[in-house]
Formats: structure tokens, C-alpha cells, sequence
């Protein structure tokens, strides 16, 4: 571990807070920041950085946040393939996969307060936030070296263990997030169970407590944090085997292109359509009441 990391955060965390304080409220342009594993990163080894630029989740939820009102001309979209929440902040091999890296940064989080410092620098406000981590972890509990060996009670522990590491983890980046971003939208991306569409995989019977476990952490955190949680779990239900490629024969469990919708979709539920859209919807209803009252009154042609 690198024991320069966290003096150095927070040293960098105060120099965002003075950069949030001082600037102007007046911003140019909205940002939507994408934090995540390989399921945010994009299909295959395709990146997905703006709107409609690939089949993945973040540019279909960019372009829906654009076309409503919040806006989101800016995109970045950090996620890493393969990131759990440990290696988010202690540094991923693969970052030379996204092209948001540059050779000093060498860690998801250090990405994560770079661009923040940019963006809040250049005056822009960054309203939304995604996270998706928390699948890998699980996934690294349930693929551990020979814990398809051990009894469902053995598993069981194990997996809570894991999970109580997963929630410290999220504590501590929400509370780092709300420490800069106080007012920015936080969705937080809860995880499906791929190994419905396997219910004979020997992982079947312990993986369903360990992703609901997980999901339960994420809405308690949002609940602490003021987030959102994002219910992908109900929305593949039934649909594992078409949503995820668990029937390929690889191992991986990622979203196909219709799960990606799912995920979007479930996403662009959140958005909250802009001000003067709601006043539009608001006459229409009112000029609705009055001639409904109008006709009962006799007063109608």
C-alpha cells in the first residue's frame, strides 16, 4: 500500500473544497462523472465516453440527461475493467485501457479528484454522478481459492466478511464525494444476479444472498449519503441469460447491449425533467381542471 496516498488526498480533497467555495455559481457547463468497474467501463474493450458513442450505459444515460434539462455536455467516464473498491483507490494495472489516464494517474480515485479539480476550476458544475463498483468485489469473494470447497455456512461468513469490507469502502468515498460535491446527484448502481441464468453453477445458492447483501449496502449508503440507489437487480430478473454473457462459456457476466438498456433505462427513471417542463405539464393540467369545471358549471360551448 502506498502510504503517501492519503496524506496526499486529503491535502488535495481541501485544495477541491477552497475551489468549490471560492468559485462562481454562475457554472458554463454541467459534468457527469461515471465511476465504475468493467460493467461502466463499456462493451467489450469498447470505451464508453459521450453520448451515443457505444451500446454502454454511460452515453445512453448522457444523452438523456442532455435532452432533459440537467445537462451533460461533459463526459468523463473513469470506470475501469476489473476495478473493486480497494483497487479504486490503492491503483489498477489497467489503466491504460481508458483513455482518461494519463501517465500520473495511476489510481481511479486520483482520476476521480483530478477531473473534479479541472472541471470546478474551469467553473463548470458537476451535477451527476454514477458509481458502479461492488460486483468485482463480490465475484473476487466468490471465486476465492477453495471456497467452492467449503460448506454454505463456511461461505456464508465469508461472504459477510467481504461484504462488511465492501460497505467501509463506500462509507469512505461517499463521504469523500460529499466533502466536495455537497449538492451533486449520486446514483448509486446496484447489481444484478447472473447466476439465475445458472441455477445449476455450484456458485448459484450462495450468489443470491451475496448480491442482495450487496444491494442492501447500497441503499443504506445512499439513504446516509443522499444518493440514489438504481434497482438493476429487478429489471434483469428473469432476464439473466439474454441481459448478461454468463452463457457464454467465458465466465464473464457483464451486460449485453439489452442490458445496458436495462441499466439506462433504470437510470434515466432518476432524472428529474427540467423547470420549465415542469411548468408546461403544470398548465396543461390546470387548463384541464378549469374546463373540466367549466362543463360542470354549464359555462362550456
Amino acid at each position: 500500500m502506498n502510504t503517501h496516498a492519503a496524506p496526499a488526498r486529503a491535502l488535495l480533497l481541501l485544495a477541491l473544497s477552497a475551489i468549490v467555495a471560492g468559485r462562481s455559481e454562475a457554472a458554463s457547463m454541467s459534468t457527469y462523472i461515471s465511476l465504475g468497474d468493467s460493467i461502466a467501463y463499456g462493451p467489450g474493450t469498447t470505451q464508453d465516453t459521450a453520448p451515443g458513442s457505444s451500446q454502454g450505459f454511460v452515453s445512453q444515460f448522457a444523452s438523456t440527461l442532455g435532452q432533459s434539462g440537467v445537462g451533460a455536455p461533459n463526459v468523463f467516464n473513469l470506470a475501469l475493467p476489473n476495478e473493486t473498491l480497494a483497487s479504486f483507490s490503492s491503483g489498477n494495472p489497467d489503466t491504460a485501457a481508458n483513455t482518461l489516464y494519463s501517465s500520473g494517474l495511476t489510481s481511479q480515485n486520483m482520476a476521480f479528484m483530478h477531473y473534479m479539480a479541472t472541471q470546478l476550476a474551469a467553473g463548470n458544475q458537476i451535477n451527476t454522478v454514477t458509481i458502479s463498483l461492488g460486483t468485482s468485489d463480490v465475484m473476487n469473494i466468490l471465486n476465492t481459492p477453495g471456497f467452492g470447497s467449503m460448506s454454505l455456512v463456511q461461505q456464508a461468513t465469508a461472504v459477510q466478511s467481504g461484504l462488511a469490507q465492501i460497505q467501509s469502502e463506500y462509507s469512505s468515498l461517499l463521504a469523500q464525494i460529499r466533502n466536495v460535491l455537497p449538492n451533486a446527484t449520486v446514483d448509486l448502481i446496484g447489481a444484478y444476479n447472473p447466476f439465475h441464468a445458472t441455477p445449476n453453477s455450484p456458485l448459484a445458492p450462495i450468489a443470491e444472498p451475496a448480491f442482495l447483501g450487496l444491494n442492501n449496502i447500497l441503499q443504506q449508503e445512499a439513504s446516509t449519503y443522499k444518493a440514489t440507489y438504481v434497482n438493476t437487480y429487478t429489471s434483469f430478473l428473469g432476464h439473466e441469460g439474454t441481459y448478461t454473457n454468463i452463457l457464454g462459456g467465458t465466465g464473464n457476466i457483464n451486460p449485453t447491449g439489452p442490458g445496458y438498456s436495462a441499466i439506462a433505462a433504470q437510470l434515466n427513471s432518476t432524472v428529474v425533467p427540467e423547470p420549465s417542463t415542469l411548468l408546461i405539464a403544470g398548465l396543461g393540467l390546470a387548463g384541464l381542471v378549469a374546463r373540466s369545471w367549466r362543463r360542470r358549471s354549464g359555462l362550456a360551448a
